[in-house]
């Protein structure tokens, strides 16, 4: 069969799917956008919430509550921890995408990722 994940969303209104707990996710997948955890200030709950079956990341960074509109940052740019990104990552078997709006911040995230010795 076809895996379904369902994406986490950052603000009331936007989403019935901020924090974990929000939704069941009985047979279905989480994929954490880590920048809308970030911004809703879950992350940490995401990341060790065992009722979040993780199968897909989004990975960008920002400053966290201070950055509502989510910029996509390169990694290591703002707040987000993404060497516990990635292990989480990891343990889970899921796969991380880098979710930035310029090609040039793709380019700058491998770089840092590679530096840290997660890529």
């Amino acid at each position: 069969g076809v895996g379904v994940v369902v994406e986490n969303m950052p603000g009331v209104g936007m989403s019935h799917f901020t924090h974990p707990g929000d939704l069941d996710l009985r047979g279905l997948g989480l994929l954490l956008d880590v920048g809308h955890a970030s911004i809703s200030g879950c992350l940490d709950e995401w990341l060790t919430d065992p009722r979040a079956p993780l199968r897909h990341v989004h990975l960008h960074d920002n400053h966290g509550a201070s950055d509502p509109d989510d910029p996509h940052l390169t990694v290591g740019d703002g707040v987000v921890d993404a060497a516990a990104v990635i292990r989480t990552a990891a343990r889970s078997g899921a796969s991380v995408v880098l979710e930035h709006y310029a090609p040039e911040a793709v380019e700058a995230s491998l770089v840092h990722l590679r530096s840290l010795g997660l890529a």
